[in-house]
């Protein structure tokens, strides 16, 4: 090998060293099209057959197949057998992230609508990734309005205080008002009782004298079986500006009619009666297809001049609930009135133009109860906004991995020698469709020096983000080792490794390093710096011989006896 070729092998191996040293770290982990993509997959109602009057559940499924957050709208139409659209029932919007799946269940009351064939078609509209709205596939069901047992529903609408209420459930008249005039008044009574079969209760009733005399008031309970009601006292004597307190008993059979049921509670003595009233309301306790149940119960209170709204939520599956969300809706009577929680807080929101109440619960045991309550100021005088209060809805969904959220593009860094600073550079994608708060750090073997030790930074919806860490590698520092990017919040991590190639004196980078490191712009840079090499030295070694081509003397011999050939032919 003569020195001009050990000298272009030479060159060739110091352009190999500096390539590898300014590549080397570099780690690629995401290049996928970010989008979203909503699959409804469940559309269900609590009873396929449903009496007059009574109010059912829908319950819609969807996922997102995609890999980005979006906000996701579910909407159920309702139509008659004539294949007329005659309400639509709307779920809040709801964000949902990539490989989650949520459960929305609204309640919706068949009240005024004739027995009949019905069909329900759900469908859930949503935006994938920078785009316009898009609409996710159909899915339909059908169900029947049925009139109740007992002909509840075959007459008029009933007229509280004008005739006798019956012992089934019945269609509930348009307005239900209290009666008053007799020798007392109600003052604190409950509007509405929502229980499933075979359920027990005592509500309590307080009703006051406002008259100068003592009255003897005899109480009656009438629109439902006796045996399903009781009073603590029927009959007693009540001193002028006095009040009573009497507990109600309610214990409902487990064979007992879905739907409602009309109560009336009379206060009378000789000279008349003050009437109060009740709708029971007797509900699906989950049967084929079990999801929570929803009991709500309603009380007034004249004298404070306050409502209060208590709610137990009921998880009838054999299975825990990672994460549920409740949203109650004020009566739109009542929506500028201020609203105060009882026990658990809650949050109150504008949705859709309506006051909501929100409550978010991490996790519900199979068979547990959660139970909350608030207080309305104000007293509606007609009951009937108490009684048709079919605007709450609940969402299920399991817990979303930070994963699914923070997507790790990029990490690379440059090759550091023993007691130098390098930097680490992180590069990330963020799907969601809120700003986001994480954590990060970069985490080292002992001896390394990372600056600054924590981040901590606001994500900013569908957007990319660089963080950038300073390394300091220790001076005893081996040829390799490895970093990890920790990403963080309180509902999860990701991470990512990165091995760091330490240069040590006098010695290049491991040949392994330019396999990993090497990037395909890189390789072919370096091919055509090496083709060009090989070409300059061939012709330098021509130059040198003479600038032409040489030929042995044999080769010389051989083509002067092919030219004496072809002058002889």
């Amino acid at each position: 090998m003569n020195n001009a070729t050990r000298a272009v092998i030479c060159l060739i191996l110091l352009l190999t060293t500096i390539s590898i040293a300014q590549v080397v770290g570099s780690v690629l982990f995401v290049s996928a099209q970010v989008a979203s993509q909503i699959v409804l997959n469940d559309l269900s109602i609590t009873e396929d057959e449903v009496q007059q009057g009574e109010t059912v559940s829908f319950s819609v499924t969807f996922e997102n197949i995609g890999n980005a957050q979006t906000t996701a709208t579910a909407r159920v139409y309702i139509f008659n057998s004539s294949n007329t659209l005659i309400d639509t029932i709307n779920y809040t919007p709801t964000s949902i992230a990539p490989n989650q799946q949520k459960v929305q269940i609204k309640s919706w009351n068949s009240n005024g609508w004739p027995a009949g064939d019905y069909v329900a078609k759900a469908n859930v509209t949503f935006t994938p990734y920078n785009a316009s709205t898009n609409v996710s596939n159909e899915l339909s069901l059908n169900f029947e309005i049925i009139i109740p047992k007992g002909g509840g529903a075959s007459g008029p609408p009933l007229e509280p205080g004008k005739q006798e209420l019956g012992e089934k459930p019945v269609v509930l008249p348009p307005e239900i008002t209290p009666i008053i005039g007799g020798p007392v008044d109600f003052v604190k009574f409950p509007v509405l009782k929502e229980v499933v079969p075979g359920q027990s209760a005592i509500q309590g009733v307080q009703f006051t004298n406002r008259r100068d005399t003592e009255q003897v008031v005899e109480i009656e309970v009438q629109g439902i079986a006796q045996d399903w009601i009781a009073v603590s006292n029927d009959k007693t004597t009540v001193m002028p500006g006095e009040t009573r307190n009497m507990d109600v008993a309610i214990s409902i059979p487990q064979d007992a009619q879905v739907g409602d049921y009309l109560v009336r509670v009379d206060a009378k003595d000789e000279g008349g009666k003050s009437s109060d009233f009740m709708v029971v309301r007797v509900k699906n306790a989950g049967g084929e297809r079990p999801a929570p149940v929803v009991l709500r119960t309603v009380e007034v209170d004249r004298v404070n001049r306050k409502t209060t709204v208590n709610v137990a939520i009921r998880n009838s599956a054999q299975k825990k609930i990672e994460r549920l969300m409740f949203e109650d809706t004020v009566p739109q009577e009542l929506e500028g009135e201020q609203v105060a929680f009882m026990d658990k807080p809650g949050e109150i929101k504008q949705i859709e133009g309506r006051k909501a109440l929100l409550w978010e619960v991490p996790e519900l045991l199979s068979n547990e109860e959660l139970k909350l309550s608030y207080t309305i100021d104000g007293v509606l005088s007609e009951y009937s906004p108490y009684v048709n209060w079919y605007a709450y809805s609940i969402e299920i969904a399991k817990r979303v991995d930070l994963s699914e959220l923070v997507l790790i593009t990029d990490l690379s860094a440059a090759a550091i020698k023993p007691g130098e600073k390098g930097q680490v550079s992180a590069s990330m994608l963020y799907v969601g469709e809120e700003p986001l708060e994480v954590s990060m750090t970069l985490e080292a073997p002992a001896g390394f020096i990372v600056e600054p030790n924590y981040l901590l930074v606001t994500l900013q919806p569908r957007s990319a983000f660089t963080a950038r860490f300073d390394l300091t590698v220790p001076e005893d520092a081996l040829e390799s080792q490895l970093v990890r990017l920790l990403v963080f919040t309180d509902d999860g991590q990701v991470s990512a490794r990165l091995p760091i190639v330490v240069l040590q004196p006098a010695e290049a980078p491991p040949p392994s390093a330019a396999l990993i490191s090497l990037k395909p712009a890189d390789v072919t840079m370096l091919g055509l710096l090496i083709i060009a090499l090989v070409v300059g030295y061939l012709l330098y070694n021509r130059r040198r011989d003479g600038g032409g081509a040489s030929f042995n003397e044999e080769r010389l011999e051989y083509a002067r006896s092919l030219k004496k050939l072809m002058k002889a032919d």
